[in-house]
């Protein structure tokens, strides 16, 4: 099941950018940044 780099790819960083504008207005900016980033490590490993 192959899915497109830059598809995925996409995805991944308007999530992040999701999660650091919820970040900033909940204040808890380290804690999504920290979670986001451990799915975006996930998401290099496989």
């Amino acid at each position: 099941m192959e899915i497109p780099n830059d598809t995925l790819g996409g995805i991944v960083l308007m999530l992040l950018i999701f999660a650091f504008m919820i970040g900033l207005l909940t204040g808890y900016y380290l804690s999504y940044t920290t979670i986001f980033l451990y799915i975006l490590y996930i998401y290099i490993a496989y």
